[in-house]
């Protein structure tokens, strides 16, 4: 069990908002939902581990003080908000997309695969170790 004293993972998809604004709104709520919480309890920040901005970067949570997992990822018309014991991370691509473009995957243990492997930097870090 993490420190949040979440034991799973839960995650939501849903039409997306009418702003990012609007889609961090839904993941607060949805932060306090799963975690039986009161909204004003929950606090959403988000950080850059390449370049330390709070513009970019993968979002993390407190819940009256405790830390909580979670994602927001986002295409067209569609948000996925996920919520768990510890950092995690979700990702969202139009079927489109996805049939169009090559696809390589790993496990976190286990090493890339040789050929094309695709990295993405969010936002507008501009750090070496972003990637870019």
């Amino acid at each position: 069990m993490g420190e949040s004293g979440l034991q799973t993972v839960s995650v939501r998809v849903a039409a997306a908002g009418a702003s990012r604004t609007a889609d961090r709104e839904a993941l607060v709520a949805f932060v306090a939902e799963v975690t039986r919480s009161d909204p004003a309890l929950v606090s959403v920040q988000q950080r850059c581990p390449h370049c330390g901005a709070a513009d970019h970067g993968r979002p993390g949570a407190r819940v009256d003080g405790r830390p909580v997992g979670l994602g927001l990822a986002r295409t067209s018309g569609i948000v996925v908000l996920a919520v768990g014991p510890a950092s995690l991370g979700v990702d969202v691509e139009r079927a489109s997309r996805v049939t169009a473009a090559p696809l390589d995957a790993f496990t976190a243990g286990g090493a890339a695969p040789r050929g094309r492997v695709r990295t993405g930097v969010r936002g507008g870090c501009t750090s070496p170790r972003a990637g870019r």
